[in-house]
């Protein structure tokens, strides 16, 4: 926690277009998406059906929809966002998903005003203290004022996600993809011709673009389903990557990770 909180910054607001900060309004701490990683991936999980039957509504329930890390936000004691809305941009993007953790936390408690005179509390703090392999997760559309209430003690910590409608996939043009296998080979030439390079051998691996479907680890049946024959259903950046590394004469694998 020590290790976040000194490598975050001071959350902005936004103001005529300008991030600015003003810390009677919105009182808190934050990493961007590309400050740090997370094994944490939403769409492994049953969130996103529970978005379509809860939140969504008509022809938007069969829609694809495209979650995107945003931050992680840490407010502390004191800590707070007053009531507001998600600035309106032309980015595709319909609304947010908070994901917290159950870090020891009093106070902080997210509140939804979905209508004029609505309100749903939803205390984090209280609902994960007895949970502490749990997260809690909270989903509302984009125009949904919502608020969090001070924080009077511990830290309340969330991952914040942009939820979008997915285009079609574009599929790249022929020059494009070749370009980019042309230059993913040369740098994985150079990597490889590197003898600070794991000298003594080992494994190096790189983490999918893409989401695959796989069976859940509960009911995994390596017979029926060999990782291995996943190379013939990789996508986009995914299939570039493993052909680059054949073309190399390497023996790239497909390894499931849990």
């Amino acid at each position: 926690l020590d290790a976040f909180i000194a490598a975050s910054e001071p959350a902005a607001v936004r103001r005529q277009g300008k991030r600015v900060i003003d810390e009677s309004f919105r009182k808190s701490s934050r990493l961007c998406a590309s400050s740090f990683s997370t094994p944490i991936v939403p769409e492994r999980t049953e969130l996103k059906d529970i978005i379509r039957d809860l939140l969504l509504e008509g022809k938007d329930c069969t829609r694809e929809i495209g979650l995107e890390l945003y931050e992680l936000e840490i407010y502390g004691q004191g800590s707070f966002f007053k009531s507001h809305r998600r600035a309106q941009h032309n980015d595709g993007v319909f609304g947010s998903l908070l994901l917290t953790f159950p870090t020891s936390h009093t106070g902080g408690e997210l509140v939804l005003h979905p209508n004029e005179g609505d309100k749903h509390v939803f205390d984090t703090g209280a609902k994960l203290s007895m949970r502490s392999s749990d997260m809690g997760y909270a989903a509302f559309l984009g125009n949904v004022k919502h608020e969090v209430l001070p924080v009077t003690e511990g830290h309340r910590i969330t991952l914040q996600y942009n939820l979008s409608w997915v285009s079609k996939q574009t599929i790249p043009s022929s020059s494009s993809s070749a370009h980019q296998m042309m230059e993913w080979t040369a740098i994985l030439e150079r990597f490889l011709s590197d003898s600070s390079v794991l000298p003594e051998g080992g494994l190096f691996c790189f983490g999918l673009r893409n989401t695959y479907p796989v069976p859940p680890e509960t009911k995994m049946d390596l017979d029926a389903f060999p990782p291995a024959d996943m190379d013939e259903v990789l996508k986009g950046t995914d299939a570039l990557l493993f052909r680059a590394l054949k073309r190399l004469g390497l023996q790239p694998e497909i390894k499931l990770s849990y």
